[in-house]
Order: structure tokens, then sequence, then C-alpha cells
């Protein structure tokens, strides 16, 4: 008989007797936590080129988001990216054309009808120029397979960025693929103010330590097949290396005098936008400390590696055209149904519950309507709403609901003659707006409760 318990060797000795312990066969394993699942299901699976299916910038930092800060969960997260999967295809064939073998796109476009090419010359990311005429086929292949290449580019330039700034200090961009790839995918990440600041941070990194990134990169580059644009950035970057193992530490580089600028203005005493724009101009017109030979081709060395790799490689995919026939980036449609909004429904359900029961008994021709043949929870959540003051009288409040729900009364019944069957139905609806938090027991007064929400709120 096998048994598995969550807990650890120490708490088996101390719970257990030492005989029993002994006849034991004990075999321990530890779980990795799920964050750490969820950087191996995207790095392995989604971030790679051969993936057909591409998830947008917003649509990743939202299932994500979700994980970190709802669940934990990694089948939920899965679950998440099956329904923006099934909601990318479902009754879509030009998305399905898309993710095709290119042998078998010419034959699937051909049965398209007329209706579907319609659909391609209004999509926003080709600026309504594309037309249908005689070249409409193959200019709507030939933007597929620019766009299939931008994005393989992409995902190249993206490891190439994850092995330059990933460990920096303080992670500007983040530690994780995920988290580039986010940010890189709403726009130009070399234009980012973060990676400006890790481009300053490289700049102070040792000769080894910058020398071992490239080499990580030319490792990277080397194993990418059939592109030619990985080619040749792969001797830029080996002429890269070879200036800087060339360069010495401590020889200094002497340069050409430059031309005498202006004498420094004073800084007296004037607004502090102008102060700081004075101090400003005085600290680029001081001469800068004299630079060794590393430092220099350092400097140089990251700044043509950021414009000329970098640049060419990251540019985001949701700038190409037929960007949205390939990518999923539609986040309003699946942010209400991966994440329901359980108040507002809530509220539609009390208010009007006919939107749930399809019953013909409770249609309203206005809201404020009751009737006896609605819920309790929902007369009980009406009558409560009526109520001006957070402080609501149980009694009164019960009295109004026996005068809905109860059988009519004559002017000469005693008030106190409660129906038992009526008083437990109310006190069961209390109880469960209590349980979903809309009142909570007054501590002020015995007979009333303290109403905790206004309106649909």
């Amino acid at each position: 008989m096998a048994i598995g318990i969550a807990t650890s060797i120490s708490n088996l000795h101390n719970s257990l007797p030492h005989h029993v312990v002994t006849k034991l066969k004990v075999k321990m394993f530890v779980s990795e936590a799920s964050v750490v699942f969820l950087n191996n299901i995207m790095d392995q699976v989604f971030l790679k080129p051969d993936c057909s299916f591409y998830l947008g910038g917003r649509i990743l930092d939202y299932v994500t988001e979700v994980f970190l800060y709802y669940n934990f969960s990694i089948k939920q997260f899965i679950e998440s990216l099956k329904f923006c999967l099934i909601e990318h295809f479902y009754r879509k064939p030009l998305n399905c054309i898309c993710v095709a073998h290119e042998s078998a796109q010419e034959a699937l476009f051909n049965s398209l009808d007329k209706k579907t090419l319609e659909e391609i010359t209004k999509l926003r990311s080709t600026n309504y120029k594309l037309k249908i005429d005689s070249n409409f086929k193959e200019n709507f292949l030939r933007l597929i397979r620019e766009l299939k290449a931008c994005i393989n580019d992409f995902y190249i330039g993206l490891r190439v960025l994850h092995i330059l700034v990933a460990d920096l200090p303080h992670s500007p961009l983040g530690t994780k693929l995920r988290e580039m790839y986010c940010t890189a995918m709403k726009k130009h990440i070399i234009d980012d103010t973060s990676y400006k600041t890790c481009l300053q941070l490289l700049k102070f990194l040792s000769k080894d330590d910058l020398l071992a990134k490239f080499d990580k990169i030319i490792h990277v580059l080397k194993n990418v097949k059939n592109n030619q644009r990985t080619k040749d950035a792969l001797k830029i970057v080996q002429s890269y290396v070879k200036s800087l193992e060339e360069s010495h530490l401590n020889n200094l580089v002497i340069e050409k005098e430059k031309p005498k600028e202006k004498p420094k203005e004073s800084l007296q005493a004037i607004s502090r936008s102008q102060f700081k724009k004075k101090l400003m101009e005085n600290v680029k017109n001081e001469d800068n400390q004299p630079m060794t030979e590393f430092e220099k081709a350092r400097s140089e060395t990251l700044d043509n590696f950021t414009e000329i790799i970098l640049r060419q490689f990251l540019v985001p995919p949701t700038t190409m055209p037929l960007n949205e026939l390939l990518i999923f980036d539609d986040l309003p449609s699946i942010k209400r149904k991966i994440v329901g909004e359980d108040r507002a429904a809530q509220y539609t359900a009390f208010i009007n519950p006919q939107h749930y029961l399809c019953c013909d008994c409770c249609e309203l021709e206005f809201t404020e309507q009751i009737f006896k043949t609605m819920p309790d929870i929902s007369i009980v959540y009406k009558l409560h709403l009526e109520s001006r003051f957070d402080q609501i009288n149980i009694y009164d409040w019960l009295q109004k609901f026996i005068s809905i729900v109860g059988p009519s009364q004559n002017d000469n019944d005693n008030d106190d003659d409660i129906d038992p069957v009526l008083q437990s139905r109310f006190v069961r609806a209390l109880n469960e707006l209590q349980h979903l938090g809309y009142i909570r027991p007054s501590k002020y007064k015995a007979d009333h409760v303290q109403r905790l929400t206004c309106g649909s709120c």
C-alpha cells in the first residue's frame, strides 16, 4: 500500500513510534512552486517560434496577473489559455489558414467566399489599403509570410535581450522571458525608458561578464537555422567580441581636443524649471573623463548592438499587417469570461431574476416592481434598497416582506401573529444576504442590521 502525505520527515518521526517508522519505506520528493511551472509552460511551449498560437502582450499580462494575484492555479491558467485558443480560432477560417502549412494555404484560400475576403480588407492593421483584385491572394500570402518571419526574429531577439538584462540590478525589464514578452509586444522595447536604464547598467559591466553574455548570445544565434538575418547578426556579434577581447583595460584613449565651448552660466536665483535647465546644460558642457580602450569599446559595442541587432529583431509583430489573424490580443472579449464579475451578476439576479430563471411570472415592466412569485432573497434585497439609512430595522423589514408574500389580511388581524413559515423564509433570505456580504449585524442596536453596500456596489 502506498500513501502520499504532504509533510516533512521530522513530523513523521515525531508522530509515529520508532518501531513503526523502521518498518516503513519512506521516499521524499519536493514539488516545484507553481510559479516555476508557469515559467516553464511559457518558455518551453508558447514563447517559441514553432508554436502556432501567439498571445498578445495584454492577454498574457492579464492571465498572468490573474494567476499571481488570485489563485496560483496552473490548471486555471491552462484553462484560460485554452479559452483564448478557442476564442481565436472558432468559426474564423482566416485565422486557421494563417497557421496552416504553406503548401495548404493556397488551396484553403481558394475555398473562402467573398464575404470572408472582405473581412481582410477591413482589418485595421492593413490601413484599409489591401484591395480585392487579381493580386489579392499573392499579396495576402506574402504578408502572412512576412508576419511569420517577423515573429521568428522577434523570439530570437527576445531571448538575446533576456540574456543581456535578466540579471541586472533591480531588473528594470524583469527577470522572466514572459515579462519582457509582454512589454515588447505592446511597443518597441528599445525605445522604452526601462531599456535605457538597462543600457546604462550594462556599460558598468566588467570585461569578463560582458564577454560571457556575448558568448551565450552567439550560442543562441548558432542554434537558429535557415535564417539569413541571424547569420548576418552572428558575424556582427563575433566582430564585437573580437574588438572587446583586443581592447586593453589600462590604456587610455587620447582624443583630439574639442573646440572651446561657451563658459558656464552663473546659477542665479531664478525659477526652479530654469535652474534645472541651466544646471543640465552646465553638466553637458563639462569635460568627460578620459576612457580606457575597453570602456570605449564597451560603450560603442553596446550602442551598436542595440541599434543594429536588437532594433531589427525586436520589431513588435503587432505593428505588422494582418497581425490580428495570427496574434490574439482581444482582451475585452475574454476578460469577463475568464474572471467573472460576481457582484454584477448577483445584482442582476436580485433585481431581475427572470434574466436567469427565464420564467413568465417574474417578468418586470420596470426594475422597482416586486412580485410575490420572485425568490425570497430577491424580494428581501429589493426591500433593503428602499431604505435611506445604513441601519435597517429588522421588524419593519419583516412586515414589508410579509405584506408582499403573505396572504391578504383583514384590518382586525393582529400584527403580532406572524406565520412561522414566512418568518423562517425571511430569516433564511437575511442570512444569505449576510453571507454574501450585503449586510451585517449592527453594533449599536440588537434589532437592526447595517447595510454594507449602496445600490449595485
